[in-house]
């Protein structure tokens, strides 16, 4: 029985959320943060340098900026830690919660060290899911060792906590899936198609894209792990064949344009149809420019950007991977295909171009099934999952 303790009432929750990069804050946390504060949580957010990003996080939270590498960097990787411990024992936390590689392989391992009540690993996606041979091997141990230090785990999809548990990532019994799944579910408000009616016509006009195109529409970084390379075969491929097919691409270029074939690269250079708009602040003004939305990840944690899109009213097209199969209602709100199969994409791609009716009714369908992920549901199931959590492993009366 859980004992009431008032001097440990009187003060709120101590939150600490850590991520390797500030852009993974805003865009899987974005206004939880002043969600959670408003439901007592006292929130410390630690991130790595970002000038750009740093004021699109919550202005209510305290941040501290500790540098972070995506890479491994033993002398500046130890720093890091020597700061995180230090800063986690100054802070004297409830929860530490950490998501991305490297911030949840530090994060985890200072926690540890004081003794953090509650070790909270958001799996957000597993990098060495999609990596081979040794890189496979070496990056599933980096997981093996946060599920160790975390007290708990909790990854955003069901795929892939059947698929940690397989892999003996972690024991189930210390796993769970917040609701539906998701990070942070989908604004119905944000990503509403009507809503957006005039931007289709504007963002079609500022790119440039004819009316009457049809607009093959990813958004997210723009990387090989995404399945860009594929996404553009198939554009090379049926280019001549449909000479109104245009292809948006929305986020951050993360891998030079060097590393794919010399006719991939040249797509992106020289195509005009190919528009590379970069990291936006409201995707939602490009989808709804968008006819069909194709999101071909090699791996994902969950993939909610298939379930905006589907708010959007967008048919989709994804991989059969865990994350996605939770994202996509395959043959109801669009496709799942096997992962690096530009045949299996392309066909796909030909059956939605060809068929606007079926566009349309998965379109229907996806809004209807976005509703499942409504945001503002998932954040008070996330407030009563982490405070359960800490009821679990202290003596705090947090009406769990």
């Amino acid at each position: 029985m859980i004992q009431n303790n008032p001097s440990e009432n009187r003060r709120p929750v101590r939150l600490c959320i850590m991520a390797t990069v500030p852009s993974i804050i805003v865009e899987f946390y974005g206004r939880q943060i002043d969600f959670l504060i408003e439901q007592g949580f006292d929130v410390t957010v630690i991130t790595s340098l970002d000038k750009e990003l740093e004021k699109d996080i919550s202005r209510k939270a305290r941040l501290i900026i500790i540098p972070m590498t995506r890479y491994i960097s033993p002398y500046q990787d130890l720093l890091t830690l020597i700061r995180l411990i230090n800063c986690i024992r100054k802070g004297a936390f409830d929860i530490v919660q950490y998501s991305s590689p490297k911030a949840a392989l530090l994060g985890s391992i200072a926690a540890w060290i004081c003794r953090v009540p509650v070790r909270l690993y958001l799996m957000w996606g597993l990098y060495y899911s999609a990596q081979r041979g040794f890189k496979r091997s070496f990056f599933k141990g980096v997981e093996m060792v946060i599920c160790f230090f975390s007290t708990h785990v909790s990854p955003d999809s069901k795929g892939n906590l059947f698929f940690a548990v397989g892999e003996k990532l972690c024991s189930i019994s210390k796993m769970s899936v917040v609701g539906n799944g998701s990070a942070n579910g989908v604004d119905l408000q944000r990503f509403d198609p009507q809503r957006l009616k005039s931007k289709r016509i504007d963002i079609r006009n500022y790119l440039h894209i004819p009316n009457d195109a049809i607009v093959v529409g990813f958004v997210g970084r723009i990387t090989k792990d995404k399945g860009i390379a594929e996404l553009l075969k198939v554009f090379i491929s049926l280019k001549n064949k449909y000479p109104k097919l245009y292809l948006i691409l929305v986020g951050p270029e993360e891998d030079n344009r060097s590393v794919y074939p010399v006719e991939i690269s040249t797509v992106f250079f020289q195509e005009k149809r190919v528009i590379c708009v970069g990291r936006q602040k409201y995707p939602e003004d490009y989808m709804s420019a968008m006819d069909i939305f194709v999101l071909p990840s090699y791996r994902e944690g969950f993939g909610v950007v298939s379930i905006e899109a589907s708010a959007m009213e967008l048919p989709v097209i994804s991989t059969d991977i865990p994350g996605p199969r939770e994202a996509v209602v395959n043959g109801k709100t669009g496709t799942l295909i096997k992962p690096k199969s530009v045949d299996d994409l392309q066909s796909s791609m030909e059956i939605m171009l060809n068929d606007p009716y079926l566009c349309r009714n998965m379109g229907l369908a996806g809004r209807e099934w976005a509703k499942h992920f409504d945001q503002k549901s998932l954040w008070e199931q996330i407030v009563i999952h982490r405070k359960t959590l800490l009821c679990k492993k202290t003596s705090k009366n947090l009406n769990c």
